[in-house]
């Protein structure tokens, strides 16, 4: 596992998260319904940040809008981040299934589209589950 790779392990153990597949190149973080996925590419250069069955994904660091600027986060601070709610899931349905999930900065300013029939917009907390999570 590269070390990059296990700080964010780590890091979620301590806050509490749910850890699940942590293994070479994978570390997932469980919450209700959301896995988190960090993944490193083979070399431990790069490392991708996505939500399992969804296509949005960043990469390290990842930048998120607050108010009027980006602001990079490393993985490890994406985690962190969840844990103190600073970073909010927003799922997009349509139909009442989930077709993406991404990240979002509470302080985000972001400007939603017109939804049409059918379609809607969940935004929670990615909730540590307490007990240092498991492996």
């Amino acid at each position: 596992m590269p070390d990059r790779l296990a700080d964010v392990l780590d890091t979620a153990r301590e806050l509490g998260f749910t850890v699940r597949d942590a293994d070479a190149d994978r570390v997932s973080l469980i919450s209700d319904d959301a896995v988190l996925v960090v993944h490193a590419d083979p070399e431990g250069r790069d490392l991708t940040l996505g939500f399992e069955g969804t296509p949005w994904h960043c990469h390290d660091p990842a930048y998120f809008a607050r108010g009027e600027m980006f602001v990079p986060f490393s993985v490890c601070e994406v985690v962190i981040a969840l844990a103190l709610g600073e970073l909010v899931v927003v799922s997009y349905f349509q139909d009442g299934q989930c077709e993406d999930r991404c990240l979002e900065h509470q302080e985000a300013r972001r400007a939603f589209g017109a939804l049409r029939p059918g379609e809607y917009l969940t935004v929670r907390r990615f909730e540590a589950r307490g007990g240092g999570g498991r492996s």
